[in-house]
């Protein structure tokens, strides 16, 4: 298991970015209601690791992660620790009922007998957050609002991993949050070796919009959801990361529901190093008229290449291989 940490300077352009992988064993506490909270997390002995707590009562979360100047990581040392509580309209789905298909997947196996595939997904788009921030140049202290998701389920499937996921809060309080999913071109449906840089950027050019997802959520009110091409992320302009050769769309016009947006990066420098192909985690701008147009709302994503991941071996139960999907019931 995993973190990844990405601190960016929206001003100076400063990005860091480091990838937490503790070994340790994992650890776990609880308490029933009326005061149910929980608490998880793992420690390594070399000071890597991370928490996360909640209390049911007080809708408030703690998150810490953390890399001491002699753990093994890939990235740069840091100490984080937050605390969020829940605001209106609480939590909500992601998509509607709630459940995602990850991946766009040829095969159409994705089996919900299983949870093959799926994934149960939702936010809490209002969260006040507090805390700090511990860098090499000292310590930052934290506060603002804060864009809080949890996704988990049997969803890691070998083509899950190529997606342009990101949200933003526009200038009036409203919420807009949306994934993309893109084929696999090179048909190589095994872990690689090598990262193929050529594949990686054909991939951008393959979307699947018949499988996207859009939700815009009005400030302290309920979601509204669309899906499949109603919304369309279409690439103006590329950036090709100096470090892996890889290239991003960074800029591009956003078709939605509720209206047209311009895509562009605050820098374009926020490549996660250390992952298995291609991952931005990046803060964004939303712009109107062009992309270079006027700044209506600021967001977060991700633009993800990842090579394929292969049969995950924590899956236990199996696809199906006895169904086929063409865009509704097939008997």
């Amino acid at each position: 298991m995993f973190s990844l940490f990405a601190w960016h300077d929206t001003v100076t352009g400063e990005f860091i970015g480091t990838t937490v992988a503790p070994m340790g064993k994992f650890e776990s506490s609880g308490t029933n209601a009326p005061n149910f909270g929980f608490k998880y997390g793992i420690k390594d002995p070399d000071g890597k690791g991370f928490e996360t707590a909640y209390d049911y009562k007080q809708e408030k979360w703690n998150f810490k992660s953390f890399s001491t100047e002699k753990s093994k990581i890939t990235g740069k040392p840091y100490v984080m620790d937050l605390t969020g509580i829940v605001k209106a309209p609480g939590y909500i789905p992601m998509a509607y009922w709630g459940l995602e298909s990850i991946g766009f997947n040829k095969q159409y196996n994705q089996n919900p007998e299983t949870m093959y595939g799926l994934t149960y997904y939702y936010t809490a788009p209002e969260m006040e957050m507090k805390g700090s921030v511990t860098l090499a140049d000292g310590v930052h202290e934290i506060e603002g609002v804060a864009w809080f998701e949890h996704q988990w389920g049997n969803f890691r499937n070998t083509e899950q991993a190529r997606y342009f996921w990101g949200y933003a809060r526009l200038d009036n309080g409203d919420t807009i949050t949306w994934r993309q999913y893109y084929g696999n071109p090179s048909g190589v449906m095994a872990p690689e070796k090598t990262y193929d840089v050529e594949a990686a950027r054909k991939a951008w050019d393959d979307p699947h919009p018949e499988v996207n997802r859009f939700a815009f959520i009005p400030k302290g009110q309920a979601p509204q959801y669309s899906f499949g091409p109603s919304f369309l992320f279409t690439p103006i302009k590329w950036w090709t990361s100096p470090e892996s050769k890889v290239q991003y769309p960074w800029w591009g016009e956003m078709k939605t529901p509720k209206g047209t947006f311009y895509l562009s990066p605050t820098f374009p420098a926020q490549e996660s190093i250390g992952l298995a192909g291609a991952f931005i985690e990046g803060a964004l701008l939303l712009r109107k008229d062009s992309i270079d147009g006027p700044v209506v709302g600021r967001g977060f994503c991700e633009l993800a290449q990842l090579a394929a991941l292969g049969a995950p071996a924590t899956r236990q139960l199996p696809e199906r291989n006895d169904l086929s999907f063409n865009g509704g019931l097939k008997r």
